[in-house]
């Protein structure tokens, strides 16, 4: 099937799957699971613009990957987001590459949909593939329409390939004039040139989600190349891998690769105190995750250069430790 074969609009789908009784049905059985509803007062999350994006976003944001490796059980995966959701995040950002969270997370976001900045990703590399994986995206999420669609980790991309007609960014533009996407991205964690490089091509990108860690500072140039870069032109930074991703990819509760008290304080208010970052995707695993991180984030003071100065023996020596974890630095 070549892109002029495809359907004129797809939103009419997902619609019809929203009133579905098997939608409505879905929802029912989440709330005899809910967890009950927490009224201690709590100090509001701070929050700050999208770049050029007009939406508000809380500085920390749920990152559903480290729930979507199949170790987690689907109640605490419902548990951890509804507790996220009734502590005033709103920004989520999933993929479907993450197991089975989307598909978990549906019944839960009709209840919570027009409260969030709901991101998702496409990592497929053709035009109709493209389509597929968004269309079950939304399927799965219960909506019509995702926030912001990003390119799934950028540097496995031929920038060559991503704008011609059978490509994966001419389908997502084809979303955004149907609705389906509202504003495109590119996540990713290894080769920062091809960012820089999607900056000279393109300019309907809006939003990069790119590593900002105190160790990976001293292993990758998106901190010192793309993030400046990114500023310059208006575009909005998006921090992931905050605690520097985890042990050997295998996520779970306490898996972060900077969380002893030290390092786990310098690194999170390094990423939430960055001058150029909107928002900050973590990824937790348990309540507690999350209340740890949440108040890290209300109470937030950002590293000081002394601060910064003192720490950095220790984060070469991370560095020299970790080396090209995320994969090839071009």
């Amino acid at each position: 099937m070549t892109p002029s074969d495809r359907p004129a609009d797809h939103r009419l789908s997902r619609r019809e799957f929203l009133r579905s009784a098997a939608g409505v049905a879905a929802l029912g059985g989440l709330a005899s699971s809910a967890m009950a509803q927490d009224d201690e007062p709590r100090a509001e999350l701070p929050k700050r613009k999208l770049g050029p994006i007009d939406f508000e976003a809380t500085i920390a944001a749920l990152g559903v990957g480290a729930m979507g490796d199949g170790r987690l059980p689907e109640p605490q995966v419902h548990e951890v987001f509804r507790a996220a959701m009734e502590r005033g995040i709103n920004y989520v950002d999933t993929a479907s590459t993450y197991g089975e969270t989307q598909r978990m997370l549906g019944p839960a976001m009709e209840e919570w949909r027009d409260r969030v900045f709901l991101v998702s990703k496409c990592n497929r590399h053709d035009y109709d593939g493209a389509w597929a994986q968004v269309e079950q995206s939304l399927e799965d999420l219960h909506t019509d329409h995702f926030d912001l669609l990003h390119i799934h980790n950028l540097g496995d991309f031929d920038l060559d390939a991503i704008e011609a007609p059978d490509g994966t960014l001419t389908a997502m533009r084809a979303m955004k004039e149907q609705g389906i996407v509202r504003h495109l991205g590119a996540s990713g964690h290894l080769r920062p040139p091809h960012f820089l490089r999607l900056l000279e091509r393109v300019e309907d990108v809006e939003v990069f989600m790119v590593p900002i860690n105190v160790v990976d500072r001293h292993i990758y140039t998106f901190d010192s190349e793309v993030v400046p870069a990114a500023k310059e032109r208006g575009l909005c930074v998006v921090a992931m891998k905050v605690l520097g991703g985890v042990v050997g990819w295998q996520y779970g509760p306490g898996r972060g690769l900077l969380t002893s008290p030290e390092q786990y304080d310098m690194t999170m208010r390094y990423a939430l105190g960055h001058p150029s970052v909107s928002a900050c995707v973590i990824g937790f695993s348990t309540v507690e995750e999350l209340d740890q991180g949440l108040e890290v984030a209300r109470n937030l003071t950002p590293v000081t250069p002394e601060e910064l100065a003192a720490f950095e023996p220790t984060a070469k020596e991370l560095a020299g430790q970790w080396g090209l974890h995320f994969g090839p630095p071009e």
